[in-house]
């Protein structure tokens, strides 16, 4: 096929795309529930009483309807804190793994925050994306 063929062949597929009334009535964006994505945060992953890795987490936080979320990144800095704190009084470490942290405890440490910090009834869910490990650590 030559480059002609192929442009026009595009060209037709856009403008038929373009043109079509299923694509007219769908929405531009879904109506979901909105969240928000905390900075990424360094946790320590404890055993024998001694930082064996580092991981670094992401977590979503999940708004209630007609809330802005882009409004709390204003106090991301004082959850992100909490969660550092936590870490060093309390690990989140799992026994026998050093390449990940106890995601339930993190998430409920994080709403119990999230609670004080932007007031209950704002933040509905959190979740933890990903846990990126430092190194990768042998278990003993």
């Amino acid at each position: 096929m030559d480059r002609r063929a192929l442009l026009t062949a595009g060209l037709v597929a856009t403008t038929a795309a373009l043109a079509s009334p299923a694509g007219a009535s769908e929405p531009a964006e879904a109506s979901g529930p909105e969240s928000y994505d905390l900075t990424v945060v360094g946790l320590p992953v404890v055993s024998d009483e001694r930082v064996r890795n580092y991981i670094y987490v992401r977590l979503r936080l999940h708004v209630a309807p007609g809330t802005d979320a882009i409004s709390l990144r204003d106090k991301d800095p004082h959850v992100r804190d909490s969660l550092v704190r936590m870490a060093h009084r309390r690990p989140f470490s799992v026994p026998g793994e050093m390449n990940r942290l106890n995601g339930a405890a993190m998430a409920g440490h994080v709403m119990a925050t999230a609670i004080r910090v932007y007031g209950r009834g704002v933040v509905t869910r959190v979740e933890v994306i990903e846990q990126q490990p430092q190194r990768l650590v042998r278990q003993p």
